[in-house]
């Protein structure tokens, strides 16, 4: 009769500790799955009230009329969509303000997690910027499917992040053509 109580007790003491090392190991979990109101994947192109900035073999880039420029009660500069195939995968905000940043470092790690890389002090310039990766795991593959990134700079007290889902995105190989 104790035998399996004891056995159940290790289990849950041994689930407690493995729990968050695997989770850890996956990295973060919770991907945004659009900008705004607008989910991945949807043609922007067409939609009223977005004007073309920009194309190349990148894709294309956009600026929205009558943009909200407030994002989570912080001042933004400017926010730029970009599509590939006709489809929206990336978002980029620009902001100021060191404070402006600790508080989305803060609002990121709550809404995505930890993040999964820290780069910093690049050159001579004081640039920080956060990095979060998501993946799909399935059938044995660990596949990248959203980035989100978060970089200041601290000498010009500018910062910027952008959202971004590989799936509607270019092809790797795009880049080094």
């Amino acid at each position: 009769m104790l035998r399996p109580i004891y056995l159940l007790i290790c289990l849950c003491g041994l689930m407690t500790f493995i729990t968050p090392a695997v989770a850890e190991a996956f990295g973060p979990q919770n991907p945004p799955f659009g900008f705004h109101e607008l989910t991945w994947g949807v043609d922007i192109g067409n939609m009223q009230g977005f004007k073309l900035e920009k194309s190349d073999k990148y894709g294309k880039y956009y600026s929205r009329n009558n943009e909200n420029l407030v994002f989570e009660g912080m001042a933004l500069k400017s926010v730029t969509y970009k599509t590939f195939e006709n489809k929206f995968h990336m978002v980029t905000a620009i902001f100021a303000g060191q404070s402006n940043f600790e508080n989305l470092v803060s609002s990121f790690k709550i809404k995505f997690g930890e993040y999964s890389e820290l780069k910093s002090e690049r050159g001579f310039t004081k640039d920080i910027e956060y990095s979060w990766y998501f993946y799909y795991f399935g059938k044995g593959d660990k596949k990248h499917i959203a980035t989100v990134r978060l970089k200041y700079d601290v000498d010009t007290n500018k910062g910027e992040f952008s959202w971004s889902n590989m799936q509607y995105g270019p092809p790797l190989s795009a880049f080094w053509r």
